[in-house]
């Protein structure tokens, strides 16, 4: 089976003059205002804003036609998002924005300039293109792949940070990832424990194998931290050191969680043809009724970033050519994986039930997990499960 993984390289645009750097500034600003004034249709059709603005937006902004375009599919998706994510009361306020180039507006060339080898031809004003050297860090051998021809490029987007500007290099490669998978790797996320894994082998399903648990402990001090001095700076009316302390706990965390994802893969990684299952949390925010109590546990589960791991988890793994798959969380804690019995376990850490069995809570959430997926790939079991036959617990 071949799945599409998809990649983002950073390059730097590497001292550009005076007249780049303001044919650059300048079309930033255009674009800007043309995404901000397509979001003001509030629409998220993007044929009905080429039908209803399109000949307007060319007579309005100084853009070429493809720039045009690719800002009304930036406001389509900014608008999408800000919907599924909109809180109550909340307004949609654009404060900053990447230009998107598509295959129309770049070229892309690798050349043997002493300055740099790669060289970026971007459509800008007038006729004709502006050529940017780019330079790039560790990830250069993803690049390389372009030119080797197994990895596509499909689009670029500039962006200004800090007075410098940056090149996102977004690329498609395609992965070989098994048709029968041999192992499943159950992942229970939660408050106590960040994460917990457990393998299921195709020969012996009866036998969960390897148990694996990550606190996360440095994660959700950085998140409780957050909390607390946002509490008490915003009282004192400080936005903007707010933001800043914002930022910088944001890149600890993305830090951290990328360490566990990277774990959490090479833990994969030991089995015979793996594939990664998680509950599919798209709706936990609903899940939670609307006592003092239910409403306290969701503000503290929300804020734990659990989406972002399983997007990293998904990434680093079809890299290494493991799948993920989710599946419906519905009663994962509360079935016993032996008997299939529903226990209340309310804060107890052990689960247990009348079967007999005494298991981690968590880690019998992470063997169910990796049964729903096991059970639809027609596996049975010979016997009872067992306790696994190792536990490792990681400090991350």
């Amino acid at each position: 089976m071949v799945e599409t993984l998809q990649l983002t390289v950073i390059g730097k645009v590497f001292n550009p003059n005076w007249g780049k750097r303001l044919s650059l500034n300048k079309t930033l600003h255009e674009y800007f205002e043309c995404v901000r004034w397509h979001l003001s249709f509030d629409s998220s059709s993007k044929s009905w804003l080429h039908k209803n603005a399109y000949e307007e937006a060319k007579q309005k902004f100084d853009l070429k036609t493809a720039l045009i375009q690719s800002a009304r599919d930036k406001a389509v998706e900014i608008l999408k998002s800000f919907r599924k994510m909109k809180k109550k009361h909340s307004v949609l306020k654009l404060k900053r924005v990447s230009i998107r180039f598509d295959s129309r507006s770049y070229s892309f060339a690798k050349t043997d300039n002493e300055l740099t080898a790669y060289w970026l031809s971007l459509s800008l004003e007038g006729r004709g293109r502006t050529s940017f050297p780019i330079v790039f860090g560790e990830r250069e051998n993803i690049v390389e792949k372009v030119f080797d021809g197994k990895a596509t490029l499909r689009s670029v987007e500039l962006r200004k940070r800090e007075g410098i500007w940056y090149a996102h290099f977004n690329l498609e490669k395609k992965v070989e990832v098994p048709d029968d998978p041999e192992t499943v790797i159950g992942i229970d996320r939660g408050e106590k424990n960040f994460a917990v894994a457990v393998a299921i082998e195709k020969n012996a399903p009866h036998k969960p194998r390897k148990g694996q648990f990550w606190k996360g402990n440095e994660i959700k001090a950085l998140k409780g931290k957050y909390s607390h001095l946002r509490r008490n700076l915003g009282r004192k009316k400080l936005p903007q050191l707010v933001s800043k302390i914002k930022d910088t706990l944001k890149k600890k965390t993305d830090h951290l969680l990328h360490v566990v994802a990277n774990e959490i893969v090479a833990y994969a990684s030991q089995f015979e043809k793996p594939i990664i299952a998680f509950e599919d949390l798209t709706d936990l925010r609903k899940n939670f009724g609307k006592t003092k109590k239910s409403k306290m546990l969701n503000r503290r589960m929300n804020s734990l970033p659990f989406r972002k791991l399983q997007t990293y988890v998904e990434y680093k793994a079809l890299r290494e050519g493991i799948k993920t798959a989710y599946v419906d969380p519905k009663h994962t804690s509360q079935e016993c994986h032996r008997c299939g019995k529903r226990n209340k376990i309310k804060f107890a850490r052990t689960y247990t039930c009348s079967c007999g069995l005494n298991y981690d809570r968590d880690l019998n959430a992470s063997v169910n997990i990796a049964h729903r997926i096991t059970s639809s790939m027609g596996w049975g079991k010979s016997g009872l499960p067992e306790q696994p036959n190792e536990v490792t617990v990681a400090k991350t």
